[in-house]
């Protein structure tokens, strides 16, 4: 085979690896703390399906999308979660109420903050 590469004008070179050994320090002072959410937290502030914080004025759509929900027969309570009003339901159910009150509470703040409209009149959009 070196005959070959050598006739192509390649050669092999003897493999050489180096390992440098450095030491990487880390001063986590300069880090804000991690924002955790409080043990003591009143439970109708967290989502009863995932336990995130919610927005304190949730929308019609939510409530009435969280009344719907937790009136499914398949919710059962969450035994294992620090939250009393913890309630199960598989994933696929739940997603998109989580992903709303999730929305409701950074999304579409931070949205209005940059000053996106909240109202889109599309018969002014380009086709």
């Amino acid at each position: 085979m070196q005959e070959l590469l050598q006739a192509a004008g390649i050669s092999l070179q003897p493999r050489q690896v180096t390992f440098k050994r450095f030491n990487v320090t880390y001063d986590f002072s300069e880090f804000p703390p991690s924002p955790t959410r409080s043990v003591e937290m009143d439970p109708d502030d967290l989502c009863c399906f995932c336990d995130e914080i919610l927005p304190k004025n949730p929308s019609a759509a939510f409530l009435k999308a969280n009344k719907k929900l937790r009136a499914l027969p398949e919710v059962r309570a969450r035994n294992k979660s620090k939250n009393p009003s913890a309630l199960y339901l598989p994933f696929p159910q739940r997603a998109e109420h989580c992903q709303l009150h999730q929305a409701e509470l950074t999304t579409i703040p931070d949205g209005i903050n940059r000053g996106w409209p909240t109202q889109i009149d599309f018969g002014k959009l380009f086709r």
